[in-house]
């Protein structure tokens, strides 16, 4: 009896808020104010229904509720201050910032797609012809039909951001109901707001990129992955409908994503099952599974790697320079450790910009080198959770971010906008890695940990000073690779001391054990 009145509740909330939040979308869009409005309307109040039923669904719980609303609002209401203060914040002499974007591709995508529109072709044509601004047109499509629907006269971006904030957050339900089933309240408590308030993960939802989608999309096929054993059909179905929507946005990323779901239900399978025979068979599939993942991987990687390479070479003169220096042959892991850094601190904030990209890319960076000594450790301590129950769902998850991130490195060749962008795909994973160390750290108060902070601390204030001394010159002067050579024996001293400590200490507490008591 209370399922329909509460519907209904639920309805005219989503009603109210829905006319809030487009009014709001038009005030900050292109006018006329009412054809915004109409748009944004619909769209939010659709939106703000599904959110609500999904929450629901999840469980109702108060604190889901605000990170759910916390994602949703941030990266609208920063979408919405981008495309306002970009014109005026951002360089004169760029049309992308002129026109209130943050991202290129975005921007080509958008007037692509605005175009399109108004040429009275058909939305579906980005699918037949591979365009420019959108390499797999998935979301060129979308875009062409939003406007074509609510904004035929002109582009209004924030609706794009509108339907990638929902997807993203709709997707935050999903990841946390799959982690409180299988590991614990906390733990789906802390990894969700990892996946709310990531910087790069905010950014990429305010600025009409396809990652929000497929990160959404990614984390409801992570929980129907956990499902089927327990909603065979319906986990199967949505994961289906999940994988399709990932490969329209992105092929490479939906068969990682979706090739890691079909893993986690193979590997629990096999560890599961009773008998030799199907523990073999699941064996042998996860290892094809492995090696088709390999073949892909590197299908992907090779025709443009080199390339790439050249081009982030010629684009600046700092690798240029560096590239002259070392051997032809370690160009390529050069370029893939430079990417693993991006975006970097030091450079953020030392090297000379306006103050919004300054801001901007002090708050990306920061938020990666927080999570360097987290990442660092966890590739040295993560296999530990394999004994914990469901630990091996944290083991695998890993190994694809980890395996993911040099790839997608070594293929963006060190761009500091390419490479956080791919990383930031598999959040929902890095934000599980990040969760797993948080709480053995405050469990065990492992010193290792602190060790790698320590050798973060030596980069970062390394670098800090060799950008300093090269733009300003401020600092104690040094060429790049005794730089590179100094901060290597630092981090080995603090890392090796660390490992002299802990075995002396080990051995004294063996030496008292033994001796006679009384």
């Amino acid at each position: 009896m209370t399922k329909s009145p509460t519907l209904l509740k639920d309805a005219l909330f989503s009603f109210i808020a829905g006319a809030v939040l487009g009014s709001l979308l038009a005030a900050f869009s292109p006018p006329p104010f009412w054809q915004g409005f109409f748009g944004g309307f619909v769209l939010s109040t659709l939106a703000f229904f599904a959110l609500i039923r999904t929450w629901r669904w999840s469980g109702s719980e108060k604190m889901l509720g605000i990170i759910m609303l916390t994602a949703f609002v941030l990266r609208i209401g920063l979408g919405a201050l981008f495309l306002n203060i970009l014109p005026s914040a951002g360089y004169a002499d760029s049309a992308v910032q002129k026109a209130g974007y943050v991202y290129s591709d975005a921007y080509e995508r958008d007037q692509a797609a605005i175009q399109l529109v108004q040429s009275g072709q058909s939305v579906f044509t980005p699918f037949l012809n591979q365009l420019k601004s959108d390499q797999y047109g998935g979301l060129l499509t979308i875009s062409a039909l939003m406007y074509l629907i609510f904004s035929p006269d002109t582009a209004r971006p924030l609706l794009i951001t509108l339907l990638g904030g929902f997807t993203m957050t709709i997707g935050l339900a999903f990841f946390w109901a799959a982690l409180k089933q299988r590991f614990s309240s906390r733990f789906a408590l802390i990894a969700s707001w990892v996946l709310a308030l990531y910087p790069e993960g905010v950014l990429l939802g305010a600025s009409q990129m396809r990652e929000p989608f497929l990160m959404g999309l990614g984390c409801i096929a992570f929980w129907s992955a956990l499902q089927w054993k327990e909603q065979k059909l319906k986990a199967f179905l949505t994961f289906a409908a999940s994988l399709v929507g990932m490969v329209l946005f992105s092929p490479p990323a939906g068969m990682v994503i979706g090739g890691t779901c079909l893993a986690l239900v193979l590997l629990e399978f096999t560890i599961e099952t009773e008998t030799i025979v199907n523990r073999w068979t699941g064996i042998e599939v996860l290892t094809l599974l492995g090696f088709a993942a390999f073949i892909s991987g590197w299908m992907w990687l090779q025709p443009t790697l080199y390339y790439e390479v050249y081009s982030a070479k010629m684009a600046s003169g700092m690798l240029q320079y560096l590239f002259d220096l070392i051997p032809a042959t370690l160009t390529v892991p050069f370029v893939t450790v430079y990417g693993l850094l991006q975006p970097v601190l030091p450079a953020a904030i030392v090297e000379p910009s306006i103050p919004f990209w300054t801001i901007l890319g002090i708050i990306r960076a920061g938020g990666w080198y927080f999570m360097l000594p987290f990442l660092l450790y966890s590739l040295f301590a993560l296999w530990k959770s394999a004994k914990q129950q469901n630990g091996w769902i944290l083991v695998l998850v890993g190994v694809v971010f980890f395996a993911w991130t040099v790839v997608s490195s070594a293929r963006a060749a060190g761009d500091q906008w390419d490479n956080p962008r791919y990383r930031a795909i598999l959040l929902p994973f890095m934000a599980m890695v990040f969760t797993w160390v948080w709480l053995r750290v405050r469990q065990t108060h492992s010193s290792w940990f602190w060790r790698w902070v320590a050798v973060v601390a030596v980069l970062t204030i390394g670098f800090t000073n060799w950008y300093f001394s090269r733009t300003w010159g401020v600092g104690i002067y040094m060429s790049f690779f005794t730089l590179v050579a100094d901060v290597a024996v630092i981090s080995t001293l603090i890392l090796l001391g660390g490992a002299i400590w802990d075995c002396t200490k080990k051995r004294k507490g063996r030496l008292q054990k033994d001796l006679p008591h009384g």
